[in-house]
Parts: structure tokens; C-alpha cells; sequence
């Protein structure tokens, strides 16, 4: 149980970090703190499917700045940390204690 309560809390977490990152991202691809480039080093490459991780930056920083591209990004990004976080599994592992009780 505590797992499945930790994924939802971290999920709306991990958004943000994701999109507070994405935001201040300069025109060389650099970010002020060391834990906005650890969130776009693991994130960035697998929301556009691209092996450089610069590209992938410069990309997510444009599209979380144009109201036209914001909703698509966004459901990237969601699709991406539900890979990533894996809900489903924790969810079933859930039910499956329940079932022993």
C-alpha cells in the first residue's frame, strides 16, 4: 500500500521537477542547479526519442514555452512517467496483498 501512495505522490512530483527544469533551460542548454540537469538527463531523451541529450533539452524548453506545443509535451511527459514510475505494477502487487489478507 505504501508503495501505490508513494508512486501518486511522486508522479505529481516528478512533473513538476520535469516542467520547472525544462523551463530555465538558456540558449546553450544550461541550467542553474545540478538537480534541473539530473531530472532532463534522465527524462529529456526518452520524450523525444533522440540519443542527444542536448537536442532533447533545447526541444522540451521550446515546447514548454509555445502554448501550441504545451499540451503535447505535457502528455509526453505523462506517458514518459508512467513508464517510468509503473503504477499498473504496484497496483497489481496491491491486489495481490489484499487477496492473502
Amino acid at each position: 500500500m505504501r508503495d501505490v501512495i508513494l508512486d501518486q505522490v511522486s508522479y505529481g512530483v516528478w512533473v513538476q521537477l520535469l516542467v520547472r527544469a525544462g523551463s530555465v533551460v538558456d540558449a546553450e542548454g544550461e541550467v542553474e542547479h545540478e538537480w534541473q540537469e539530473m531530472v532532463l538527463q534522465t527524462f529529456a531523451r526518452n520524450l523525444y526519442e533522440t540519443n542527444e541529450v542536448s537536442e532533447a533539452i533545447h526541444r522540451l524548453r521550446d515546447d514548454l514555452s509555445d502554448p501550441q506545443t504545451l499540451p503535447h509535451v505535457m502528455q509526453k511527459i505523462d506517458s514518459e512517467l508512467q513508464e517510468y514510475i509503473n503504477p499498473r505494477e504496484q497496483l497489481i502487487h496491491l491486489m495481490e496483498e489484499g487477496l492473502q489478507i
